[in-house]
């Protein structure tokens, strides 16, 4: 007797499926199944009038619940600008327990702002990327060293960016949705 079909992980989502519902005017409904937290699978729809037009029409709501969907459960496919908002979430609970310094979480919510204006809507998995990392680490610095307020010095920009990023895949890291740490 077979073991069936091995159950998707947590945060699943298939491949959109597609029909088309009237002819006219032509209206089209985009299908996907996503795994829930629970085990269970929601199916959410979206119609549009064209196949396209559904398509972005589903993304756009797949978006809106994948992060409540899958909840805190973390995996190489989460953004990794929900893994920057996660950890700046818990260093900031540090803060409120006297464990850091205020300004640190100021400093850093400034550092996290820019990471994910980088990097925030790359997969875990594409952010383990050693060189795309230097890469965002030396446009931060050539930025900070073009600022008045860092007075032509971008090192320590990029030094307290390195720092953050560091800190962010560690925190990937523990909740397996990285397997290294870039860098």
């Amino acid at each position: 007797m077979g073991t069936g079909r091995p159950r998707a992980e947590l945060g699943y989502v298939s491949e959109i499926s597609y029909r088309k519902i009237r002819e006219d005017p032509e209206l089209w409904e985009a299908r996907v199944r996503i795994r829930l937290r629970n085990g269970r699978y929601a199916r959410p729809s979206a119609r549009g009038a064209t196949e396209r037009a559904a398509r972005n029409a589903l993304k756009k709501r797949i978006t809106k619940i994948a992060d409540r969907v899958v909840g805190s459960i973390l995996s190489s496919e989460s953004r990794f600008g929900l893994v920057m908002d996660k950890w700046l979430a818990e260093f900031k609970k540090k803060v409120d327990r006297s464990e850091r310094a205020e300004k640190s979480y100021y400093d850093y919510r400034d550092t996290v702002a820019q990471l994910k204006d980088r990097m925030g809507e790359l997969a875990c998995w594409e952010a383990e990327n050693p060189g795309l990392c230097d890469e965002v680490l030396k446009s931060i610095r050539e930025e900070a060293a073009k600022s008045k307020r860092s007075k032509g010095d971008g090192y320590a920009a990029a030094k307290r960016a390195r720092t953050v990023l560091s800190n962010v895949c560690g925190y990937a890291m523990r909740h397996n949705a990285m397997w290294t740490a870039p860098g």
